[in-house]
């Protein structure tokens, strides 16, 4: 089952406007960026499960920012990673990014 990335997330009191934005990985060392402020998520345009992974990485960024978890980047990442495998091998979910534009 294919479900399409919405252009806007929000967690609890957050907002985020997903975008891909190229050459993150290469300026900045990230796949991914979630800036509070900007209410901002951006995300390299890597292929395959690495945009999803990263997408979902943030996403958790959120929930512990807004939850106040407490967690650590390693952890974040961890549970990242095992919410998208879940998504992709269990409940046959596909992430399409049709809809996200480029950060100009």
């Amino acid at each position: 089952m294919e479900i399409k990335v919405p252009g806007q997330i929000k967690v609890g009191a957050h907002n985020a406007k997903v975008v891909f934005t190229s050459n993150l990985k290469v300026d900045d060392g990230w796949k991914g960026c979630y800036n509070q402020r900007l209410g901002l998520i951006q995300v390299d345009p890597v292929g395959g499960a690495d945009k999803d992974k990263t997408l979902m990485h943030e996403v958790v960024h959120m929930v512990d920012l807004n939850y106040e978890c407490g967690l650590d980047e390693v952890n974040i990442s961890r549970i990242a990673n095992g919410i998208t495998e879940f998504l992709q091998n269990n409940l046959g979910i596909a992430f399409s990014w049709v809809d996200i534009p480029k950060k100009e």
